[in-house]
């Protein structure tokens, strides 16, 4: 009864996954007691991917206290693996 949707919100730098209703619904929850009605095209975020370049790396590295000790790539330069050390 969804439809999948992935999407790239280039402001935040990260893929966002969503389940979108194909038709009106109403989900029960009884773990939680709650039932939910949902309705058709409404999007449910299930998902966020943050995608990170080298200069943010670094950024978040040093706000918490580590340093980038090495950075492996591919050769195209789509993925990377970053390897820190606390300062």
């Amino acid at each position: 009864a969804y439809d999948h949707r992935a999407t790239y919100n280039p402001h935040l730098q990260r893929i966002e996954m969503y389940l979108v209703a194909s038709a009106a619904q109403r989900v029960d929850l009884p773990g939680l007691r709650v039932k939910l009605d949902i309705q058709a095209g409404e999007a449910l975020r299930t998902e966020i991917s943050c995608k990170y370049d080298r200069q943010m790396i670094e950024a978040m590295f040093q706000a918490s206290g580590f340093e980038l000790d090495r950075w492996f790539t591919d050769p195209h330069r789509l993925f990377a693996l970053a390897l820190a050390q606390k300062r």
